[in-house]
């Protein structure tokens, strides 16, 4: 099942840092990082970090969050 990231950059003109969702669905971290760091050349940032998303699933009623940690 393919699946969204966040993915943790730091652009690289001013050091700073943040959280960015993936627009669409990859199989696995890796190919995320993969499609990822094209864009990362061309916007002058780092891949820091990935995460799968997880969300609300609404047959369980049950949110499943992911947590960040510095």
């Amino acid at each position: 099942m393919k699946s969204q990231y966040y993915i943790k950059v730091k652009y690289n003109y001013d050091g700073h840092e943040r959280w960015e969702l993936t627009e669409g669905k990859f199989a696995n971290e890796n190919a995320a990082r993969k499609a990822y760091e094209a864009r990362g050349k061309a916007m002058n940032f780092t891949i820091l970090k990935l995460k799968k998303y997880e969300h609300f699933h609404a047959s369980s009623g049950k949110w499943l969050l992911t947590t960040f940690k510095k």
